[in-house]
């Protein structure tokens, strides 16, 4: 009897230990090709508007100088894992948004590469 009691106490305790889940968190780098820009100095601007996207973690802008035809915007979004209620309600910044940003601030936008990650 005493065997069954300390069973049913130990699995009250233990079962919540066990049952908590973990978020997954998922972060996707995008890697957006654009042309337009004229100088080393619009990179802090493109920088600023893309930290104001939804769940951005980081950004950069690779410029090399006016003669090459094209520069690189270069994110890090983070997202919970999509089964999850809450993030359905906020959903991260996606092509569209980056795309929407580019053309805001007066750059053409060219191909878009993203690679999915599992944290």
């Amino acid at each position: 009897m005493k065997f069954f009691a300390l069973l049913i106490l130990a699995g009250i305790c233990f079962l919540p230990v066990f049952s908590q889940t973990t978020e997954k968190y998922y972060s996707i780098d995008y890697s957006y090709t654009f042309s337009g820009m004229k100088s080393q100095d619009e990179t802090e601007k493109i920088n600023e508007e893309a930290m104001k996207l939804k769940n951005v973690v980081t950004s950069r802008v690779i410029f090399k100088s006016p003669e090459h035809k094209y520069a690189q915007l270069k994110l890090t979004v983070r997202a919970v894992n999509s089964t999850e209620e809450k993030n359905v309600s906020t959903p991260p910044a996606g092509p569209r948004e980056l795309k929407r940003m580019l053309i805001s601030l007066g750059y053409e936008p060219h191909e878009l590469k993203q690679v999915l990650k599992e944290e």
